[in-house]
């Protein structure tokens, strides 16, 4: 029960008979220690996974494989500097580590707006491995000699666009 005079608090109720009273203070301090704990994760994440690229590149493995991991370190790294990551900078920074590394002389454009596309932490990572697998695909199975990756703000989010002049899908394919 709430003491007279006391504002600024909310019941939280856990299970059926277990009520708490939580001030706002001790509300924020949880929420700073929630987002703490998740930028230390995506940190963690990005470290290890670099290490896994470094040991990749060290056994030869294939391109893919390796710009993959890049692909998802870079995503911790965005997600880990920033609570509502700038999809703008993440697929430039993907372009900038990952993609130019299989482009091998093939013109690849990264068309992205001035300003920041900002998006949910949850759809950050998504995103960056949708937008690696589509430019992975099309410049390893389609022989396309140029590409344009294209972003931009929509009412719910960000379009992304992928757009080639390679071989396409064949007729057979469903």
């Amino acid at each position: 029960m709430l003491k007279p005079g006391v504002q600024n608090r909310s019941v939280v109720r856990e299970g059926p008979q277990l009520t708490r009273v939580l001030s706002d203070e001790r509300r924020r301090a949880v929420a700073r220690m929630r987002d703490e704990t998740t930028e230390e994760l995506h940190h963690q994440f990005k470290n290890e996974l670099q290490l896994l690229v470094f040991l990749a590149e060290r056994a030869e493995v294939s391109p893919h494989y390796t710009t993959h991991l890049r692909a998802v370190a870079t995503a911790h790294d965005v997600m880990q500097r920033t609570a509502t990551p700038d999809a703008v900078r993440l697929l430039r920074l993907l372009a900038e580590r990952t993609w130019q590394v299989l482009a091998q002389g093939r013109t690849l454009s990264v068309n992205l707006p001035p300003e920041p596309v900002l998006v949910d932490r949850s759809h950050a990572g998504t995103l960056a491995l949708i937008a690696h697998e589509l430019v992975v695909n099309a410049l390893l199975h389609s022989q396309a000699t140029e590409m344009s990756v294209t972003l931009g703000p929509a009412q719910a989010g960000c379009t992304l666009t992928v757009a080639d002049n390679g071989q396409g899908f064949r007729e057979w394919f469903d």
